[in-house]
């Protein structure tokens, strides 16, 4: 069986991340998501927080620079899962699951260094992502600037997949590049 045939015979299953045929027609609030998508969210979100925890602890005042490394990170776990769907599935199911998927992922990540860092501020408040926004003491601040790193990283994420979609997909959604 050659590699076309196997993704033909995977997208007449119903193993992606979000497939309408699943969906019973008399309850459309029914979505299947599959695991995978949240478990490399739930990685990469995990990295992405452990790493500005660190780069908060070690610098007293982290630079611009060294706070945008965490998208490098997430970019590598994109690319990591796009790359996966796109030798899984068709060109023409393609845009539509890499589009899901990242979603899932973006969102997932972007959940988990929202609450990482109010995690870390409850610990101590010098281990939050913000410290130099801090200047009230209250904890007003660290919910402010995870709402702020939920938005960032869910649109961040999504525009890194956009790109990389382009890369990934056929010319015209028949041929690969």
């Amino acid at each position: 069986m050659t590699n076309r045939e196997r993704a033909q015979a995977k997208s007449n299953e119903s193993t992606v991340a979000w497939d309408p045929k699943s969906v019973p027609s008399d309850n459309l609030d029914t979505i299947r998501i599959s695991p995978r998508p949240v478990i490399i969210g739930v990685m990469c979100g995990v990295l992405m927080a452990l790493y500005l925890a660190v780069i908060n602890g070690v610098a007293d005042f982290p630079g611009a620079g060294a706070k945008i490394f965490k998208y490098v990170l997430m970019g590598g776990f994109l690319t990591w899962a796009l790359v996966k769907m796109e030798r899984k599935y068709l060109a023409k199911d393609f845009v539509q699951l890499a589009l899901m998927g990242s979603a899932i992922i973006s969102g997932v990540s972007a959940a988990i260094v929202a609450v990482g860092n109010l995690i870390f501020y409850g610990i101590n408040p010098d281990w939050g992502f913000a410290k130099f926004a801090e200047a009230d003491g209250t904890g007003l601040t660290a919910i402010s600037y995870s709402a702020i790193q939920l938005f960032e990283v869910f649109a961040i994420g999504m525009i890194i997949s956009f790109i990389l979609i382009q890369f990934l997909k056929g010319r015209s959604g028949k041929e690969k590049i």
